[in-house]
């Protein structure tokens, strides 16, 4: 009996190119995910130490030298006296859809040491920049008691942060404490402390931990996941070519 003609089946081939490119950029979606999942273990982290430390007494004295990787989000009591002329505003700052300032102070510690800048708060921006101004720090001798910190996190750093002769209430578009020191011409204590709310003599404090919580990060690496996925599923898909076949 004769043989009808030979059927051809799909049989997987992949082709060298197509794999080069399919596989590198599955894994760096795949490495995308599972770093996603890294900053949401990271942001976990964070906000519990935040309110264990926040739960916790405040040190009578600032740990010195400042290290944030230590330090952070360690409560603190301090008394000195403010620099009323030495105020720092951090521009940009967005408070439900405003936007103000951060007013940075400068605490002068009764115990000597390194000047300490206090976040007093957040206050609505003049129409214009040079009109920007802060009401003045508490005057005299002051109890200080507030949350160890970095300056406010900003996006990009453009241009300089002391840009031209200086004028107070200095107006910045990004901080931290080495910029405040240049300022000041004094030497500055490496946390920034945030004023707790109930204080006197502050302004808005609605402190954010993180601007935003472990599950976008977790729903980020859903997605990064299932793009891989999908490279994986359309590189396979692809390669499946006919032969003939007995």
């Amino acid at each position: 009996m004769a043989e009808g003609p030979a059927r051809a089946r799909p049989r997987f081939r992949p082709r060298l190119l197509p794999t080069l490119v399919a596989l590198p950029v599955a894994a760096a979606l795949a490495g995308l995910g599972f770093w996603q999942l890294e900053r949401a273990a990271e942001k976990r982290a964070l906000l519990e130490r935040h309110a264990e430390r926040r739960a916790a007494a405040p040190l009578p004295a600032l740990p010195r030298p400042c290290d944030l990787a230590r330090h952070r989000y360690l409560r603190v009591r301090l008394r000195g006296r403010y620099l009323a002329d030495r105020q720092i505003l951090l521009e940009n700052r967005i408070h439900r859809g405003r936007v103000g300032y951060h007013v940075y102070s400068v605490l002068v510690p009764l115990d000597g040491g390194p000047w300490v800048l206090v976040n007093r708060g957040w206050i609505p921006a003049p129409p214009r920049r040079a009109e920007a101004q802060a009401p003045p720090p508490p005057a005299g001798e002051v109890e200080v008691t507030g949350m160890l910190n970095r300056p406010a996190a900003v996006g990009l750093r453009l241009g300089e942060a002391l840009d031209g002769p200086l004028r107070w209430p200095l107006v910045v578009p990004y901080l931290d404490t080495a910029i405040a020191a240049r300022a000041l011409g004094h030497e500055v204590y490496g946390c920034v402390v945030y004023l707790d709310p109930g204080v006197p003599g502050g302004f808005v404090r609605e402190w954010r931990v993180v601007e935003f919580g472990p599950g976008r990060h977790l729903a980020y690496a859903v997605q990064w996941f299932a793009l891989a996925a999908a490279v994986l599923v359309i590189w396979l898909a692809t390669q499946r070519r006919r032969e003939e076949g007995p």
